[in-house]
């Protein structure tokens, strides 16, 4: 996401190369962006934007849509409103999100999470078999805000959702119904974000260990085990400056790389880092410039040693001043 409310980019890792998804039509801004199992993007997202009431609409008049991978047409309404974001299945065409008060088919006061499978038979994609997971009339949750995060990998049949009792880590069986706080931690904030592929770990934000601030001002993140022994191992230190937070972690599908965001401790929710005095400033991580300064060394040993062959092979003395100044360039 550019910006909340803004529009969706993928990036290319590697190369930094960045690929506008939603530019080529009229939308009302994007609050998330998931890809599903068969390549076609899930949006939520709302189909006109107030700037009054940003708040409020990011959490309450955001709807599903499906872009399909090829980018040729605009998305495809799903016909349910969505609280923050959905999860998708990473193998299975099927999705989970939250409904909550003043939503479709959601009384005053609960939060619903729904499951469905997407299905393309019609010719366009559309919810299927649609039914309740779990809501907050549960004895465990009463009362609570849920906001679903995951499904959790590999069998997929668990998803990983955060609740307001306390701001913790919990997960639903969307077969048994069994119910399981993971990170029992009621005193802190313990809010679910990305997963690990083996399903043994979930990343969290959390504030449990935290010596400056207090929440959402000294959050970082954490890698919770999904034993039921509420263990955690504390990844980044971001909040002890004072001055930011480690926020929205999410894991690649090798489980080898981490992705986050770094933000002002006082910033609203979504807005990374940048230099005020330089607008779109981009940051280069040091292992980044480390791989560039090293093909650049490469490239300029390859050359000279090239052009000294070629000069000698031809039975040619090397002149002086060339030589000094590809050497002043190495």
């Amino acid at each position: 996401m550019g910006r909340t409310f803004g529009d969706v980019y993928e990036v290319e890792v590697e190369t930094g190369t960045i690929t506008p998804v939603t530019h080529h039509y009229y939308h009302g801004g994007y609050t998330r962006a998931l890809y599903l199992a068969n390549g076609d993007i899930l949006l939520s997202g709302p189909r006109q934007f107030n700037p009054e009431a940003e708040f409020e609409w990011r959490r309450w008049r955001c709807e599903l849509w499906v872009l399909d991978k090829s980018l040729d047409s605009p998305p495809h309404k799903l016909g349910t409103y969505c609280f923050e974001g959905p999860c998708v299945s990473r193998t299975q065409m099927k999705i989970a999100w939250t409904q909550n008060f003043g939503q479709e088919q959601v009384p005053v006061g609960r939060f619903v999470i729904w499951e469905a499978e997407i299905d393309y038979t019609s010719g366009k994609p559309q919810l299927a078999n649609q039914h309740l997971v779990i809501d907050n009339s549960h004895p465990e949750l009463d009362g609570a805000l849920l906001e679903v995060q995951n499904y959790r990998p590999p069998e997929e049949k668990e998803i990983i959702f955060q609740s307001t009792i306390g701001i913790e880590t919990f997960g639903i069986h969307t077969e048994s119904g069994e119910l399981t706080n993971y990170s029992l931690a009621p005193e802190t904030h313990e809010e679910p974000e990305g997963i690990f592929p083996d399903g043994k770990h979930t990343l969290v934000e959390s504030d449990r260990l935290a010596s400056v601030g207090k929440w959402p001002t000294n959050i970082d993140f954490y890698k919770l085990a999904l034993d039921g022994s509420g263990k955690t191992e504390r990844l980044s230190y971001f909040s002890e400056s004072g001055a930011y937070r480690g926020t929205n972690p999410v894991v690649s599908d090798d489980g080898k790389y981490i992705a986050f965001q770094v933000s002002p401790s006082t910033a609203t929710a979504t807005h990374g880092r940048k230099e005020p005095s330089k607008p779109g400033y981009r940051q280069i991580s040091f292992l980044r410039l480390l791989r560039l300064s090293c093909r650049i060394r490469i490239l300029k040993k390859l050359f000279f040693m090239i052009l000294l062959i070629l000069r000698i092979g031809k039975g040619m003395r090397v002149h002086l001043s060339l030589f000094l100044f590809i050497y002043w360039l190495y």
